[in-house]
């Protein structure tokens, strides 16, 4: 990351840029979050954990095509819905496509909670936050299509064994320049666990679920 330009006067202009986007990101999730009519983000993260569904969706065959996506593998499941590892048939790519349960209604919390999860991670622009492509619905399917990333949870790293101090400091590093960057936008995570941080092969970390996510 680039934080010095050379002369203050850069510095100033800079400092000024970074202000104004955050602010204009900050402004448009709080647009979106007044016309949904819903206090979700100002709910305590404790209540919402009890109020979302811990049905276990059923798994979807392979190849099973939603919307412009078809699915390759499963890749992880929680208590929201299904992660896949599926193939954009538009751009012939391959992207993490979450799925919610077609039993949860469109009044629900869970569905609440899903679209802001879309709607706070797409608002921030950061090599240490997962990029959001779309977010859509197929029939009764609702689905977040988000970037890809090859490699293993931090909690799974943990699993495995100690990690190396050096690898610890890199991952905490990059974890709080990530988390830097969504409250200079307003935004709370409010669920940061080894589960929802992803570390890529090449060692870059991703922070990914923001749907407990809450303005500052």
């Amino acid at each position: 990351m680039t934080w010095f330009k050379g002369s203050a006067g850069g510095l100033a202009e800079e400092v000024s840029s970074r202000s104004s986007g955050a602010a204009a990101s900050r402004n448009a999730l709080r647009a979106s979050h007044e016309e949904a009519g819903s206090a979700f983000l100002d709910a305590a993260a404790p209540e919402l954990l009890e109020l979302t569904s811990s049905a276990r969706p059923p798994a979807l065959p392979l190849n099973h095509v939603i919307g412009h996506y078809r699915l390759v593998e499963e890749a992880g499941r929680g208590g929201m819905g299904v992660v896949y590892k599926a193939e954009d048939t538009r751009l012939h790519r391959f992207v993490a496509l979450k799925i919610l349960p077609e039993q949860v209604g469109e009044d629900s919390v869970d569905l609440v909670r899903f679209r802001r999860e879309a709607e706070a991670a797409s608002a921030l622009n950061h090599p240490n936050i997962v990029t959001i492509y779309e977010i859509g619905q197929d029939g009764s399917t609702h689905y977040i299509a988000m970037e890809l990333v090859e490699g293993k949870t931090l909690r799974e790293l943990l699993v495995a064994g100690l990690l190396p101090i050096r690898k610890a400091i890199e991952i905490a590093a990059q974890v709080a320049e990530g988390l830097a960057k969504a409250h200079e936008a307003g935004i709370a995570h409010r669920d940061l666990k080894p589960e929802n941080l992803m570390v890529s092969q090449d060692g870059f970390v991703k922070i990914l679920d923001f749907g407990l996510a809450k303005l500052m």
